[in-house]
């Protein structure tokens, strides 16, 4: 399971990082850097990928699975703008332009986005992806590749970390 989750946002952050980098590159019409780490990942996509991978093993119709694919990415999307604006007064985003937003930190139009990315990967991905973990999990190469992933990953976080103490004073309150 641990091994499984592992790999899951390994894939979601790195495939985030490039629809990120792609999406921002051709909105800008130039290379944008972005994120909070330096890596080519996103954890933000991480945990979102492994709640679509988990909505997409459930036993219920299709219809329900869109619904809770637009809850759990829209979800996703807010908590963690609203820790990152409340905590650390950084915004790594913003819809304010967009019509209907909420606060900046979510809108229709990127739920929607997010809705149709959520069905891209349930039909063209999921299945593949289902085989793909089955097979190779145990693999010592990608065990490996694992480890020196989340070895780099966890040395960026660390980083970043103390550069947001060093930079501001969080403010906790719930």
């Amino acid at each position: 399971m641990i091994l499984k989750l592992s790999y899951l946002f390994l894939i979601g952050s790195v495939m985030g990082w490039l629809i990120e980098l792609i999406f921002r590159s051709f909105t800008a019409k130039k290379i944008i850097s972005f994120g909070a780490l330096k890596g080519p990942y996103l954890p933000l996509h991480g945990i979102g990928f492994i709640l679509i991978y988990y909505i997409s093993t459930l036993d219920v119709i299709i219809s329900i699975k869109a619904i809770l694919f637009l809850i759990a990415t829209t979800l996703i999307e807010y908590l963690i703008g609203k820790y990152f604006l409340d905590v650390w007064q950084l915004r790594y985003w913003d819809y304010s332009s967009n019509r209907w937003n909420y606060k900046g930190l979510i809108c229709p139009l990127f739920s929607i986005i997010w809705l149709m990315l959520s069905m891209l990967f349930y039909y063209f991905v999921f299945p593949s992806l289902q085989i793909y973990l089955a097979n190779v999990i145990l693999y010592k190469w990608l065990i490996i590749l694992l480890f020196v992933y989340y070895l780099v990953f966890s040395i960026d976080v660390l980083f970043f970390i103390k550069k947001l103490i060093k930079k501001a004073k969080p403010q906790f309150h719930f």
